[in-house]
C-alpha cells in the first residue's frame, strides 16, 4: 500500500515538473512570437510613405500587443491535482 502511494506521489510530482516545463516553453515562444510582430509592425510602419512634408521624422514604434488567450497553466495544474 506504501509503494502504491509512494508512485502516485512519484508520478504527480513528475507530471507537476512537465507542466512547470511546458509552462516556460509557453512563454518563451509568446515572448518570440510578440517581439517578431512587434518588429514586423515597425518595419511595415517604416516603409509606409508619409502623406505629410515632414518625412524626417522616424516612425513611431507601436504600443506593446497584449494577447491573453485565457488559458493559465495553474488553472490546469489546480485541476489536475484536485
Amino acid at each position: 500500500m506504501n509503494d502504491d502511494i509512494r508512485e502516485l506521489s512519484r508520478i504527480a510530482a513528475e507530471q507537476r515538473r512537465e507542466f512547470m516545463a511546458a509552462g516556460a516553453v509557453e512563454s518563451d515562444l509568446e515572448l518570440a512570437y510578440r517581439l517578431q510582430l512587434e518588429e514586423g509592425m515597425a518595419a511595415s510602419l517604416a516603409f509606409q510613405p508619409s502623406s505629410s512634408n515632414s518625412s524626417l521624422q522616424s516612425p513611431q514604434p507601436p504600443p506593446p500587443i497584449s494577447i491573453n488567450d485565457g488559458v493559465n497553466l495553474a488553472d490546469i495544474q489546480t485541476l489536475e491535482f484536485d
